[in-house]
């Protein structure tokens, strides 16, 4: 989050840099568990309510670290996530929308996908099911 500049706080006071950037004043450890609980918890709820699982994974392309953390946690083997950010880094939501265009050029839309995407603490899951599958 970048403190001033926004609604809340446009204009930084004096001798305060206006674009330093501030994640989280939380411990390293107590941020990866929000995200790996959260990513489970959007997950679960999905797989709850359409009864159906995923066979792939297309989510934000955080860092490899956190990727792998989240696959782990959902049951995705890495072979079965799509991951995208060593190519174009991480770019937000559009993760997901290039993520999807890579299995799509690559011919494996072979199931249902789960996309997931998270923003500042704030975790969501859907799921693309490819006409065959329905």
């Amino acid at each position: 989050m970048v403190p001033y500049g926004g609604t809340r706080e446009p204009v930084a006071p004096p001798g305060v840099d206006p674009f330093r950037r501030r994640v989280s004043e939380r411990p390293r450890r107590e941020i990866k568990a929000s995200y790996d609980r959260g990513y489970q918890l959007a997950y679960r709820s999905l797989v709850e309510r359409l009864g159906v699982e995923g066979t792939r994974l297309v989510c934000n392309q955080i860092t490899p670290p956190t990727v792998q953390m989240i696959a782990a946690g959902l049951g995705f083997p890495m072979e079965r996530v799509v991951v995208t950010g060593h190519g174009t880094g991480h770019l937000g939501a559009s993760d997901a929308v290039v993520g999807l265009q890579y299995l799509l050029d690559h011919k494996e839309l072979d199931g249902p996908v789960v996309v997931g995407a998270s923003t500042a603490y704030a975790f969501g899951a859907g799921m693309l099911v490819p006409p065959a599958d329905r």
